[in-house]
């Protein structure tokens, strides 16, 4: 029996009354979205077709009418605005517009993504011009088909103009960190717009500081799922960020607004320290909560705070303790463990603990973590170098792994695309096998710059192996109870000269359960 008939048999059941009535409910339906279909389509602004299309979208009409001439007019007309150097009043709300098309017909999204690359190809309106936080959202999405390098500034001003609407502030911060090259470049981007903001409010500091919180919180949360490149010394970035943002408005003045941008700060950098362990040893990274430390009397955090700061402490306890086991010293990173533990003190029990932890440490290097004090020998040119090497090892581990992807990729699809270019793009064979070679070379000059640091692959793809916490990253989250588990990233380690390995890279893993789903998740890298 089929479903129409089946609700013909229902109604045929219902009292005359309850007919009439669903009868009325019908009829009612059908002219709203007459009148929203035909406002949509032949409005006299965009402000009132996108009224019409809100309707329609409401009751999920808007798949009914989906290949209605009429839609197609709309989207038509939505399109010439966006495209039009008229009035630029119109081009938001079209922008709006579209952008809510795409996001409910996943079968035109495609087609109106070219229209919008194709279109958007100058600034628009500041996005504030647009009053309502869920329509900056649709058109903050819709920006990220936009190409152009005016795109990544005007990015940055709406992220810092955004009042309320954390959906549009993080589309926007997506655009911002994938247009630009690095975090380094994407922080010195926000930081001109956010120094010129200036809040008409009582307490100026106050609302900068929970501005920047907003803007931090948007901005941590993406770079953890997204792979992004940190560039050329990023905490320093984050840190003439956090500092020229209260350079007009000054501090805040509240306990409560200074504990919430301290919390933020700390979490912001544990994020970033999470991802990219390699900063963890450059004690630059921690500049923007030096920045915080001048708002408090010297080694009194917020109770606030206190939960957060010992989630970094341990960041930066275990960047002492890699270093210290190679018998490499760094004074400026132990003032980054003093200033985020609050007293010297403090700061030495932890690194006390490290110099009991690993008993065969050279005899400089345990004097340092025990008293804070280091020879010469320990700080000779040569210990500063390998310092650096080890904070780029695993910059190098990921270039290992991708490396071997890359490879792979060359030697299968890679020969098949070049065979398909001989066939269809006969004068581009050369160049095609050019930059496969190119690419293979590449790989190859990776693996054996590898090799020199002492590094290497350990584990495959789909390999079921026993659970190890200091050898796996869960790529959920954390891994508790778990046994088994099935390798999606290998674990890239060093091996020293007495064969003892250290692990570099964690490998990601997920519950052996999981095989089952039939997915392959290749290319995601594990966190350490």
């Amino acid at each position: 029996m089929t479903s129409r008939r089946r609700r013909r048999i229902v109604r045929a059941r219902l009292p005359i009354e309850e007919r009439a009535m669903s009868d009325r409910e019908s009829i009612e339906r059908e002219a709203s979205v007459e009148a929203a279909l035909r406002a949509f389509s032949e409005g006299r602004s965009m402000e009132e077709r996108s009224l019409g299309l809100k309707r329609l979208m409401k009751g999920g009409a808007i798949h009914a009418v989906r290949d209605d001439s009429r839609f197609a007019e709309g989207v038509k007309e939505a399109l010439r605005e966006v495209r039009s150097g008229g009035d630029p009043g119109q081009k938001l709300p079209a922008l709006t517009a579209v952008a809510r098309i795409a996001s409910r017909i996943k079968a035109m999204r495609g087609e109106l993504a070219c229209e919008l690359a194709s279109a958007l190809h100058g600034p628009l309106p500041e996005l504030s011009e647009l009053g309502d936080a869920e329509d900056r959202a649709y058109a903050a999405q819709a920006l990220e088909w936009a190409p152009g390098s005016w795109m990544a500034p005007y990015a940055a001003r709406a992220i810092v103009a955004e009042e309320a609407g954390e959906k549009a502030r993080a589309a926007l911060v997506r655009v911002l960190l994938r247009r630009a090259p690095d975090l380094s470049t994407a922080f010195g981007t926000l930081r001109e717009p956010l120094a010129k903001w200036r809040p008409d409010t009582e307490a100026p500091g106050d609302s900068v500081a929970r501005r920047l919180k907003r803007i931090l919180s948007a901005t941590r949360k993406e770079i953890v799922l997204g792979e992004y490149p940190p560039g050329d010394d990023v905490g320093a970035a984050v840190e003439r960020l956090v500092k020229n943002a209260f350079f007009g408005a000054g501090p805040p003045e509240s306990p409560g607004a200074r504990a919430e941008i301290v919390c933020e700060i700390t979490l912001f950098l544990h994020d970033l320290v999470r991802t990219r362990f390699s900063l963890a040893t450059e004690s630059s990274t921690y500049g923007a909560l030096r920045v915080a430390s001048r708002w408090f009397v010297t080694g009194r955090w917020p109770e606030k705070a206190r939960k957060p700061l010992a989630v970094l402490s341990r960041d930066i306890e275990e960047a002492i303790a890699l270093l210290a086991r190679q018998g490499i010293t760094d004074n400026d990173l132990l003032k980054s463990l003093v200033l985020v533990e609050g007293t010297r003190g403090n700061a030495l029990k932890i690194t006390s603990r490290i110099a009991e932890r690993f008993t065969g440490l050279p005899k400089e290097t345990s004097e340092w973590l025990r008293r804070g004090r280091v020879g010469k020998k320990a700080r000779g040119t040569e210990s500063a170098l390998e310092s650096g090497l080890l904070a780029a090892d695993r910059s190098l581990a990921l270039l290992l792994i991708d490396s071997g992807r890359l490879a792979a990729t060359i030697d299968g699809p890679g020969r098949d695309l070049l065979d398909d270019v001989r066939v269809f793009k006969p004068d581009m064979e050369k160049s095609a096998e050019a930059l496969l070679n190119r690419a293979k070379a590449v790989a190859g000059g990776v693996r054996s710059l590898a090799g020199k640091r002492s590094l290497r692959m350990r584990g495959e793809a789909g390999e079921v192996v026993d659970y190890s916490p200091i050898e796996h990253e869960g790529i959920a989250g954390p891994m508790a109870g778990a046994r088994r588990v099935r390798i999606v990233q290998p674990l890239v380690e060093r091996v020293r000269v007495d064969n003892v390995s250290e692990v570099v890279l964690k490998a990601a893993v997920e519950p052996e359960r999981r095989r089952s789903a039939g997915k392959s998740r290749d290319g995601i890298r594990g966190n350490s």
